[in-house]
């Protein structure tokens, strides 16, 4: 009976390991993906800094950093901090332009200089205009932004397509 008990207990743990790789399975093509494009600036240690999209990068933003952070790591590079800031500051404190050297000192905090490139990673992108603010206020400060999408919606003449 122990026998048995054992192989149901296996049995359920692979079908739970199943039903949690199954949430993450689709942002594996679009992560690999990303990951060969930038693969050299990831080892390189070219990111001073990661900001995932606060609405809806969460997850793609702890999956791509994490593996970003630990290449720097085995490369002996600084391991860039991952921050979480939405894509559209209007309700934020250091939001607009009257507010730029706010913005500075937060990201600085965690690790943003002028001479490493920031790295923005958002689940989705429909027509930019959330990122917007973000990226200006990114470049204003005279660091180098970058963008990896893990997909991308387009407005096309009949509304939104997928």
């Amino acid at each position: 009976m122990p026998e048995k008990l054992s192989t149901i207990e296996t049995e359920q743990t692979k079908a739970e390991g199943e039903i949690q790789l199954e949430e993450v399975a689709e942002l594996e093509s679009p992560i690999k993906k990303i990951i060969e494009k930038i693969k050299n600036r990831i080892e390189n240690g070219e990111y001073g800094l990661i900001i995932g999209d606060d609405a809806s990068g969460r997850i793609p933003t702890r999956i791509l950093g994490d593996f970003i952070r630990e290449i720097s790591r085995i490369k002996g590079h600084n391991q860039p901090h991952v921050i979480f800031i939405p894509g559209k500051l209007t309700f934020l404190p250091f939001g607009g332009f009257i507010r730029q050297k706010q913005f500075e000192q937060h990201i600085s905090k965690y690790g943003a200089t002028p001479d490493k490139k920031i790295l923005i990673i958002t689940d989705t992108v429909f027509s930019g205009e959330s990122l917007e603010e973000l990226v200006g206020l990114i470049k204003k400060g005279g660091y180098v932004p970058e963008i990896a999408v893990i997909g991308q919606e387009f407005e096309g003449p009949y509304g939104r397509t997928p």
